[in-house]
């Protein structure tokens, strides 16, 4: 599922790219290429798994952290900005698949942030950090 988050952000056309400044899980120290990572740079990560619902076996809702970080306070802050406008509150949105061979599509039937942007520190690098947790509604197509 968060495969599909990741792809589904990169699809918008935000100039947030996988594997470039765009990740899954957290931060790697080099890309796939064996340059480092960028300072300035988005990490998609999946929360607390999801609750399900018994009475709806193909519904569930999918916890997901946007975590943004940058050398400038201000950039993480206009990235997690950037995000947040545009995927909170949206609905009826087609995920793509996790991959070419799993083909399980899904919807979201609604996205909500749980809060805005949130400034939680510097890591230990001095980047500064936004975090902006989600609500991910989905079924499955």
């Amino acid at each position: 599922m968060i495969y599909s988050v990741q792809q589904w952000i990169e699809n918008l056309a935000l100039g947030f790219t996988i594997g470039t400044n765009l990740f899954v899980g957290g931060f790697p120290d080099l890309r796939e290429d064996g340059t480092k990572t960028p300072n300035r740079a988005v990490a998609i990560i999946d929360q607390s798994g999801s609750a399900v619902y018994f009475d709806i076996p193909d519904r569930a809702d999918f916890m997901v952290q946007v975590l943004a970080r940058g050398d400038q306070k201000r950039d993480p802050m206009d990235d997690s900005k950037t995000i947040f406008d545009r995927i909170h509150g949206i609905s009826q949105i087609n995920l793509p698949p996790e991959d070419a061979t799993s083909g399980g599509l899904y919807v979201a039937m609604t996205i909500e942030a749980n809060a805005g942007p949130q400034y939680i520190g510097q890591d230990g690098k001095g980047r500064f950090q936004y975090s902006t947790n989600y609500i991910f509604r989905i079924r499955n197509a």
